[in-house]
Order: C-alpha cells, then structure tokens, then sequence
C-alpha cells in the first residue's frame, strides 16, 4: 500500500482504473480529491471491511495449520498462534 494513499482511495482507484474513470452513467468519475467526504468515508468503510474479512481467513488457515482441532496450548508456537487469531478476529490487527 501506497503511505500517502489510504485503502479506500486504493480501492476507488482500483474501481476507476477497471472502469475507464467513467461512472455507472457513463459519464467521468472525479478524482479522489474530488470527490464528497461521505461518499470517501463510505469507500472506507467498504476497504475496511474487505481488509478485516481477508485478515479473518487468514487468521483461520493459520490458526487450523498451526493448531488443529484438539491442540493443547502447550508450547510457544501455539499460544502465539492463538493470540494471533484472536487478534486479528477482534480487528486489532
């Protein structure tokens, strides 16, 4: 990810990039900058979401690679995993 962008300008971006910056109209899609706060704060919200969803998978590959069904939490590697996951579950990661 780009610093000085955040997700929902990548993805608004990304959007716009796909559809040649014409929107649903067909007409020229503004540019970041341009467009209104609520409609950025809504591409926000929707980066965020897919952003939480995806670390959510992918603390579960992690947390059934590394601790399958009935694993005891009794090395490192393992209480480290479940902090992970729980982390990541809670957004905090």
């Amino acid at each position: 990810m780009t610093p000085d962008k955040t997700l929902g300008q990548i993805a608004f971006e990304a959007y716009g990039d796909n559809r040649e910056w014409k929107d649903w109209r067909g007409q020229p899609m503004p540019q970041w900058g341009d467009v209104r706060q609520e409609i950025r704060d809504a591409w926000e919200v929707a980066a965020s979401a897919v952003t939480l969803r995806e670390r959510a998978r992918c603390a579960q590959i992690a947390w059934t690679t590394v601790c399958p069904e009935g694993t005891l939490f009794d090395n490192p590697i393992s209480l480290l995993a479940h902090a992970i996951h729980d982390a990541i579950l809670a957004g905090n990661l």
